[in-house]
């Protein structure tokens, strides 16, 4: 081969290789690989719940711009934002990123799908009359989205209901689903008890006596009859009424009302009246000084009686009565009686003499002529004083006193004492000469004799 063929050879060589070159220089500056995007490892998320693209999308990053959008798994939207699984179980979820260029990336992630709703269940109260049989399941249904029609695994909890008794029960139904989801409802179940016809009662008429009580009873036909049987009284001063318990309030006559739903039944009640059982004054003794009073107090059993008590007193010149109350009349004993229906009681009460205050004779000065005499009267205070005055005269060659009638005696002055206890008064008394010494005195001159014949007198303050 000549050497311009070798030459021509090698430049057509170097040609190729160049343009090679060049297309390898220019590739690796372009742009040939789709977004670089991150997913998470895994996701869970609840049937029909919606799961997002970027739920699943960590990060995602291109030299150009992208979209990105889920392009695989589930019921997926229109734009790719989001997708939803009907059912529960382990499914994939497939993203797809594509650059301006269309050089795409497409990942998987594992979805797990959990079934956590409930069934829907339904179910109502239930009302019957007692002795009705009770269908515990007509109506009730339950309802699941994912297993369908579950009303034949519902269970049904009875254990708190009484049917042989009227009242309101629970009633609580419990159904779950393959995933475990539990329903429950609580429903109530009411046992009417039929319709009272009669009431009879264990007595037609009562008689009480004061406080006393009686127990009536109420039997109610049809006896399947639960309701409560309602009381009343028609007259509560004379009697009231608790759950057939009659109790005696006050004499007289009442009716007493039994009703059950619509009937009653009548019992009549007679109220006597509270007799005294005991009576007691609250003290035994009693002693009182002049003027003085005080009040006595009873105790009557049984406490409600409402009757009067009467105080009478054995000698009303010594000690009265009023209500309780004694008053002092004068020294002395006597006995105060508390009488109530038939009851009596007895108090000792002593009225003591009162001390003398005051002493006093009135007349200032006493004259008695021959023969004469003169009564006086001191006044004493207390007037109820009943003491002994004790007279006294000074000289009883001039007068003498009994009583406090002063008696001439002789010509002279003497002093009248009365005494009464330690007091005392005193009173001076002038008795003139007789006639005989007066005549016999002027015969042999007695010059010291003016008598002059007159009658003697007395001065005094009070009455003679």
């Amino acid at each position: 081969m000549d050497n311009k063929k070798k030459i021509g050879i090698i430049a057509g060589i170097a040609a190729v290789l160049l343009a090679v070159g060049l297309a390898v220089f220019f590739y690796s500056k372009g742009d040939h690989r789709g977004p670089n995007m991150t997913l998470v490892s895994g996701y869970e998320a609840n049937y029909g719940e919606q799961i997002g693209l970027y739920d699943l999308v960590r990060a995602i990053s291109d030299e150009s711009d992208y979209s990105v959008r889920i392009t695989d798994g589930g019921q997926i939207s229109a734009d790719g934002r989001y997708t939803v699984f009907s059912k529960a179980g382990n499914e994939t979820v497939e993203i797809t990123a594509e650059d301006a260029g269309g050089h795409k990336t497409v990942k998987t992630v594992s979805i797990k799908v959990t079934d956590a709703k409930p069934p829907m269940l339904h179910a109502s109260d239930i009302t019957i009359s007692l002795g009705d049989r009770v269908d515990y399941r007509t109506g009730v249904t339950a309802e699941d989205e994912m297993d369908g029609n579950l009303t034949g695994k519902i269970q049904v909890d009875t254990s708190q209901v009484d049917e042989t008794k009227a009242g309101v029960y629970p009633v609580i139904y419990t159904v779950t689903d393959n995933a475990g989801n539990e329903a429950t409802v609580r429903t109530a179940l009411t046992i009417k008890s039929p319709e009272a016809q009669s009431v009879t009662l264990s007595r037609q008429s009562v008689m009480l006596d004061g406080n006393d009580h009686y127990q009536l009873t109420a039997s109610v036909e049809p006896r399947a009859w639960t309701g409560k049987v309602e009381w009343a009284s028609s007259n509560p001063k004379v009697a009231v009424v608790s759950d057939g318990l009659v109790t005696w309030v006050g004499s007289g006559s009442c009716t007493i009302t039994a009703t059950a739903g619509g009937a009653a039944s009548e019992c009549q009640v007679e109220c006597g009246y509270v007799a005294v059982s005991s009576l007691k004054i609250d003290v035994a003794t009693l002693e009182l000084d002049y003027m003085e009073h005080d009040v006595l107090e009873t105790r009557v059993v049984p406490s409600n009686w409402n009757g009067n008590v009467v105080w009478t007193s054995s000698d009303p010149t010594v000690a009265t009565v009023e209500n309780g109350a004694v008053y002092w009349q004068g020294e002395g004993e006597c006995v105060i009686t508390a009488t109530a229906d038939g009851r009596t009681s007895t108090c000792a009460v002593t009225c003591n003499a009162p001390e003398i205050e005051t002493l006093d004779i009135t007349e200032e000065h006493i004259n008695l002529d021959e023969n004469q005499t003169y009564q006086t009267n001191p006044v004493v205070e207390p007037d109820a004083w009943q003491g002994e005055l004790v007279w006294t005269s000074s000289d009883t060659s001039v007068a003498t006193v009994t009583d406090g009638n002063v008696r001439w005696v002789g010509a002279g002055t003497c002093t009248i004492t009365v005494t009464a206890g330690e007091l005392s008064d005193s009173v001076e008394v002038t008795c003139k000469e007789s006639f005989l010494d007066g005549f016999i005195g002027g015969l042999f001159g007695d010059g010291d004799n003016d008598d002059n014949g007159d009658n003697v007198d007395h001065e005094d303050t009070g009455e003679q």
